[in-house]
């Protein structure tokens, strides 16, 4: 990889390189740059001093700046090029609205801008633990919207209180000491106040053994199901018990500096589930991104949404250590927003496996316009193939406009997505069946409530 820079401002470009000399030409933009520049005040008119500020393009999210507040809560973006772009606080209110939250560049510099947090959310959730021992101290945790997470301890009833709490999807667990034996999830609204959610206190045993891929005994390794911290380990004959309660988890093996993430669920329904047999045996796997182009820029390789990840090379390969047997889904992404994705399963008995990826283009486009909604910045918009194989984003212009290039013929989807209470929530999708260049109108379903920008459009 190589960069040039000026400033915050950098351009970078994958290549290779030949024996000899070898000549790249690097461009900065030419576009006229501004400055943006204010204070940010709380819903009072205090100045926040310290506070993490982003500015971030509408259409072009990878144009993005962080900077923290000054003493007096001023601020000053420079090097920023025209266009539309979107104020959000990233830390300490990362909850919170702001006023205005977007702001038009064009013709000259931005000043004196006033940035205002308005009022957040302040929600309750409270209600009875039943079913624990009550001779055992008690604790109820909620965690929630970006990784917070609040604790009490219960009353010697059962009875628990949160307060404090912001929309979003929140997972409610109880613990008393030694074992979380109640979960439920429960949704904050934005118009919430308070919430009533009771947790029924049930473990059941989990037990069976681990074994390698010739089915000897795995003496020492620890078995974790997630979510939650339900574990125990091995004896010396594989054999391992504990306790969880109800829900499906993905099943984790550590030993030694080895971590294995299994490829089925474990699913603990209403009574003990005995006799289970998991398989400790790696292998590696092998990939290779086929129909690549000169100047593609390649982001990361995934398994499983994000299990693992590897950096992909100039030449598309990639590689992944630690992968347990079983049927996995590989993903590899590109700077653009594409991605190639397939499938491939990994043999008990095998070692080392190989997956093709083909990114499989051509040269029709896809126009589009999302209706039904006046704010198109609160959302995202990407297509997949039917089958799989093939996937793209691409950015929204303010106008609700958006465009997908190098399209092999077939049929598609487009989903619009926005970031709800509940989390990354599909808004809308059009299925398309592509034989020439086309143009589409996703309409957003008005139920959803979009509170923020959804995750950016094209990867930073």
């Amino acid at each position: 990889m190589v960069k040039a820079g000026a400033g915050w401002l950098t351009v970078f470009r994958l290549v290779s390189l030949h024996a000899g000399d070898n000549e790249l030409e690097l461009v900065l933009p030419v576009h006229p740059l501004r400055r943006v520049s204010g204070r940010l005040v709380d819903a009072g008119g205090a100045a926040l001093a310290g506070e993490l500020l982003q500015l971030a393009a509408a259409v072009y999210r990878d144009r993005t700046q962080w900077l923290y507040t000054n003493p007096d809560g001023s601020f000053l973006f420079d090097l920023v090029e025209e266009g539309e772009y979107r104020f959000e606080p990233k830390e300490t209110f990362i909850e919170h609205r702001i006023e205005p939250a977007v702001v038009e560049v064009e013709g000259g510099d931005v000043v004196d801008l006033v940035i205002q947090l308005l009022p957040a959310a302040d929600i309750t959730v409270r209600g009875q633990v039943v079913g624990a021992d009550p001779r055992r101290a008690l604790a109820v945790t909620a965690r929630g919207p970006n990784a917070q997470s609040r604790t009490v301890e219960a009353g010697a009833d059962g009875s628990y209180r949160i307060e404090h709490l912001v929309p979003g999807q929140w997972v409610l667990s109880a613990a008393d000491g030694e074992d979380s034996g109640a979960e439920a999830r429960v949704t904050l609204g934005p118009d919430s106040t308070e919430v009533v959610q009771d947790l029924v206190f049930s473990l059941h045993e989990v037990s069976g053994r681990v074994v390698d891929r010739n089915r000897n005994p795995v003496p020492g390794a620890f078995v974790d199901l997630s979510p939650g911290w339900n574990g125990a380990t091995t004896s010396a004959d594989g054999s391992f018990s504990l306790r969880s309660p109800e829900g499906s988890y993905k099943v984790r093996i550590f030993r030694n500096e080895q971590k294995l993430s299994l490829a089925a669920p474990l699913e603990v329904r209403g009574e003990p589930v005995i006799g289970v047999e998991l398989v400790f045996a790696i292998a590696t796997l092998h990939g290779n991104v086929l129909g690549l182009e000169p100047g593609d820029e390649l982001r990361s390789a995934y398994i499983e949404g994000g299990i693992k990840s590897a950096k992909i090379d100039p030449e598309g390969d990639f590689t992944f250590d630690e992968v347990a047997p079983g049927r996995w889904s590989v993903e590899a992404d590109l700077a653009g927003g594409e991605k190639a994705s397939g499938e491939v399963t990994v043999p008990v008995e095998a070692t080392d496996v190989a997956v093709e990826l083909t990114l499989e283009r051509g040269s029709l486009e896809l126009s589009g316009q999302i209706t039904g909604d006046q704010n198109p910045a609160l959302y995202s918009v990407e297509i997949q193939r039917q089958d799989g194989r093939y996937g793209a984003r691409s950015p929204i212009d303010s106008r609700g406009a958006f465009r997908f290039m190098r399209l092999a013929p077939g049929d598609y989807v487009v989903i619009v997505t926005a970031y709800t209470p509940e989390g990354e929530t599909v808004a809308g999708r059009q299925e398309v069946a592509l034989a020439g260049n086309d143009e589409v109108a996703v309409a957003v379903d008005p139920a959803v409530h979009a509170i923020r920008p959804a995750p950016a459009a094209l990867p930073d």
